[in-house]
């Protein structure tokens, strides 16, 4: 009788206040959603959506390029960074991958970059500038026929020569570090690296920097790295690839552009050493 009484009461005091019993916050945030393609699993919110078919484009386009063969990549997508921050406990950015896991976690419904770091992942952990850098050399649109690499829209390349223009391009070795790339503007030091190492893939191909990647750990010093071109991680023996980068040829830059298969360059060492003086000039 007792817990009759406790139980009625309970229920009108709810409505008195005018109130209900919670909601688990399970059921208003989790995602509850799945979407299962050859090459991801999709998890997302009732009433939001993902792209699969501009997803599987990308994907098929970027291994190519890459030549890799990832796992199934668990692809979660939030509504806002509210809900990532309630499921994840990480609401301050749009995205963020676990390579290990094959996880992205993102707010949009298609995602070039992230994926990129779970591509990357068996490579090794390079300094943000590389690991950063690539993921934003990939940042294209293959399903419309567009390879070239953009930031907020704009092509890494044009908004680099920007910051040369406005005194804003970073030195390669000041930011080399993880440290030092973090402390930095996101919106420099990015477009930035994704120009200077969509440039180094362009001119040496993309075996030099998974080299690059194997050579690097997230506690090792990268500096001496940033110094040299990719192939020269193992040959020592070319010029500073960020010097080039600063001081080549604009037609360079106008050649920088993905093709939609893969390329194999097979490069000569002098012909490496003469593409470590390109970059420069480009912007």
């Amino acid at each position: 009788m007792a817990r009759t009484f406790v139980a009625v009461t309970l229920t009108l005091l709810l409505a008195a206040c005018g109130g209900s019993a919670p909601t688990a916050p399970s059921e208003t945030v989790r995602l509850t959603e799945r979407i299962v393609t050859p090459h991801f699993v999709f998890h997302y919110s009732a009433n939001d959506s993902v792209d699969t078919e501009w997803q599987e484009a990308y994907h098929v386009w970027a291994v190519s390029q890459l030549g890799v063969t990832p796992a199934v990549i668990e692809y979660n997508k939030y509504r806002d960074r509210a809900q990532m921050g309630q499921i994840t406990g990480h609401g301050s950015t749009n995205g963020y991958a676990e390579p290990a896991a094959a996880t992205i976690h993102t707010i949009w419904k298609i995602d070039n970059h992230e994926v990129v770091h779970v591509y990357a992942g068996p490579w090794g952990s390079p300094a943000a500038l590389f690991g950063e850098g690539l993921a934003v050399a990939f940042q294209t649109n293959p399903q419309a026929g567009d390879f070239v690499a953009k930031w907020s829209g704009t092509p890494v390349h044009d908004l680099a020569r920007r910051f040369r223009a406005q005194g804003q391009l970073l030195s390669i070795p000041s930011i080399a570090e993880t440290a030092a790339f973090r402390a930095r503007d996101e919106g420099v030091t990015y477009p930035e690296a994704g120009s200077f190492v969509r440039f180094l893939i362009d001119s040496e191909g993309i075996a030099p920097m998974r080299r690059l990647y194997g050579s690097m750990g997230p506690a090792r010093r990268s500096r001496r790295f940033a110094r040299r071109s990719p192939a020269s991680t193992a040959s020592r023996s070319t010029r500073p690839s960020s010097a080039g980068w600063r001081s080549s040829a604009p037609d360079a830059l106008r050649a920088s552009r993905l093709a939609p298969a893969p390329r194999t360059p097979h490069l000569a060492p002098a012909l490496v050493t003469s593409q470590n003086q390109l970059y420069a000039l480009s912007v």
